[in-house]
């Protein structure tokens, strides 16, 4: 009872001070005036309701400037809450249009990532190989292969160039080094070979692909965190931007990100 008192009074205390203001304003001049003047200067010129009239016009006056700055306060407050609100939508689309980038990034990679691996299948590669009677026809089999790996490869790495915010040393790295264990299984059945594969090549296919398999899970696993994060964390477009921005400054300033970047010149295709 007394909480409800107090905030009705603070929202009211200066209804209240002004009527008793107002009524002990005329309490004075009803007294001023019921007494007869000591001096000829003192004799009123005005009449009580005179003065009242005066007073009350002044009052009203002085009310409407009060009442007009304190509108003035409303309307700024409510312009200034209007204004955080439209930030705020435009923020939201913005990280919706985040959101909806990032999650088709990701099916970009994955998709890129199963063309690649696919493309560089030593069993397919092996397969085709010894499924192919003719000579001449096995190697143009071979060149569209090596043509078909390049291309992915790039297609690979372009999409993970535009993945901003996460590192992309390692899975480069894993990139080349199956690209070019891969590329070695083709010019070997490219050259005519019959025998088996030489052991140190296969060898050198089996951890490259290791690698890369292990290295491309990590890599995605990251950037589904990171989709995640956007998505279902409370994250505002700043702390967004912060991240992207610091996690790319760090791979521009790594030398060994540069040497790995999609700028850098792809393997030619083997002369046969």
């Amino acid at each position: 009872m007394k909480e409800r008192i107090r905030r009705h009074w603070e929202r009211n205390k200066w209804i209240y001070l002004w009527a008793g203001i107002s009524i002990l304003f005329a309490i004075i001049v009803q007294c001023l005036f019921s007494k007869s003047a000591s001096s000829e200067i003192f004799h009123a010129k005005w009449g009580a309701g005179d003065i009242l009239t005066y007073a009350s016009t002044v009052a009203l006056g002085l009310l409407a400037v009060w009442q007009n700055q304190k509108f003035k306060e409303e309307n700024d407050k409510s312009q200034e809450r209007l204004e955080k609100l439209t930030r705020q939508a435009n923020e939201l689309a913005i990280i919706g249009k985040i959101i909806d980038n990032r999650s088709a990034k990701l099916q970009r990679l994955q998709k890129c990532f199963s063309e690649f691996e696919l493309v560089s299948s030593v069993g397919d590669i092996s397969t085709m190989s010894t499924g192919v009677k003719d000579f001449d026809e096995l190697q143009s089999h071979l060149t569209e292969r090596t043509l078909d790996l390049i291309s992915k490869s790039q297609v690979l790495i372009i999409e993970i160039f535009g993945n901003t915010g996460i590192g992309c040393k390692k899975i480069y790295q894993s990139i080349s080094r199956l690209q070019s264990a891969t590329q070695k299984i083709i010019d070997y059945y490219y050259a005519g070979a019959l025998e088996p594969i030489n052991p140190n090549i296969l060898d050198e296919y089996i951890k490259a692909h290791q690698e890369f398999v292990t290295e491309q899970a990590h890599y995605l696993i990251k950037t589904e965190e990171i989709l995640n994060a956007i998505s279902y964390e409370d994250v505002s477009l700043a702390d967004i931007r912060d991240f992207i921005n610091s996690t790319s400054k760090k791979q521009e300033d790594s030398p060994n990100e540069q040497q790995t970047s999609p700028s850098d010149p792809q393997p030619d295709i083997p002369e046969h």
